[in-house]
């Protein structure tokens, strides 16, 4: 983003850009560091420059009395290059999507960039590898798992919590164990991640199953109320459990129909019934993550079986992520079976939103959506839980 006029007006006497060296003599006192890029989010009349330390100072253009450049930013000197298909080695289709696997740092301003191409992550290999930003990816692997059938081979995707040039990055590993899976006689969509802080070693995630469980550590993924589907050991070994599903004969058919008009909401203690009516306004089906087995205060319980009679799709889901919705055991559960309301079996809140979507993107009728979200259609649904798919 352009620098403000005058900001630009500044750096222009001085002959600077970003990228550059500088020292600013303020009235504050004396910074040296690398002129910043102008960020949405910056002060109109503020220029930013990146100290030795590491840390960005913003100084307002009126407090600044001199810019010296000190050194001209060096040209990057990286040669993209693509490598030649193979014919003694499997091909892999990579889609990228971006996120922070598909980008890298320009250590000259400590800006994060989006990497040009697919290309530029890998070449030539077998499957199909999506590179995908973590902070969603459980939401499109649920999605393609609903959505394709009948696979011929792997959909792999894969993600980092820390760009591909920086040493603590997660990106090198993560991407090699997702090539290495797209090879293997797998027929499913998964993700694959680090399974440890550490290097050791990536996660096979069935894509109904995984959820992103911490906002910054490399091993942030767990398959809930599942067993992970196998890893990738550090020599490049791929070990498949036996619940793992193979690749189909095929064809691949691709269903996509999904309806947008689905919502998710949690439920939280002093929660309104006009609160949730808001919610419901306009949609096709909602997705409620209530406590526990499943549940929600009593007050709220006839806006939801005003919103099933009127066609509303209402399905319960449970906060405590692990585990199984239960609506027999306690007397809300059972209230909230007799205002239409349908359990959501071991789904994650997430899940059940993609399925729901996908559900009532075939059928709006309420006894065959019950039907269908009680089918289990890619995994998403365990029928036991023991103590070995507790995720920790």
């Amino acid at each position: 983003m352009e620098y403000p006029p005058r900001v630009r007006a500044l750096l222009d006497r001085a002959k600077a850009d970003a990228g550059d060296t500088v020292v600013v003599q303020a009235k504050a006192g004396r910074y040296e560091g690398v002129v910043m890029p102008h960020h949405g989010f910056s002060g109109e009349d503020i220029l930013t420059v990146k100290l030795s330390t590491g840390y960005n100072v913003g100084i307002e253009v009126r407090e600044i009395d001199s810019i010296e450049v000190t050194a001209k930013r060096t040209p990057s000197t990286v040669q993209r290059t693509t490598r030649p298909p193979s014919k003694d080695r499997p091909t892999l289709a990579v889609l990228g999507t971006g996120g922070t696997i598909a980008s890298y740092v320009d250590y000259r301003t400590g800006a994060v960039h989006p990497a040009v191409t697919a290309e530029e992550l890998t070449g030539g290999a077998a499957g199909v590898v999506i590179p995908h930003g973590t902070d969603t990816l459980h939401f499109t692997t649920a999605a393609l798992s609903f959505m394709l059938r009948d696979l011929t081979g792997p959909v792999v995707v894969v993600a980092a919590q820390r760009s591909s040039d920086r040493p603590s990055s997660d990106a090198a590993l993560n991407l090699i164990g997702a090539a290495r899976v797209g090879i293997t006689n797998l027929g499913e969509v998964v993700a694959v991640m680090h399974g440890e802080t550490s290097d050791t070693y990536a996660t096979i995630h069935r894509g109904t199953k995984v959820r992103k469980m911490h906002s910054s550590r490399r091993d942030a993924f767990r398959s809930l109320n599942a067993s992970p589907l196998g890893r990738v050991q550090p020599d490049g070994r791929v070990e498949l459990s036996d619940h793992a599903l193979p690749r189909a004969a095929g064809p691949t058919k691709v269903d996509d129909a999904l309806d947008p008009r689905v919502g998710l909401t949690y439920f939280h203690p002093g929660q309104r019934p006009s609160d949730l009516e808001a919610i419901l306004h306009g949609l096709h089906g909602l997705v409620i993550a209530g406590t526990g087995l499943g549940h929600v205060s009593h007050d709220l319980i006839p806006v939801i079986q005003k919103a099933t009679k009127d066609g509303i799709i209402v399905v319960m889901t449970t906060q405590t992520l692990q585990g199984r919705v239960n609506l027999h055991v306690y007397d809300t559960g059972r209230d909230l079976l007799k205002a239409g309301a349908i359990g959501a079996e071991d789904m994650t809140p997430e899940t059940a939103l993609v399925k729901l979507m996908w559900v009532l993107g075939h059928t709006r009728e309420p006894s065959e959506v019950a039907r269908a979200l009680i089918a289990n259609v890619a995994g998403e649904i365990n029928p036991r839980i023991g103590l070995d798919e507790f995720a920790e």
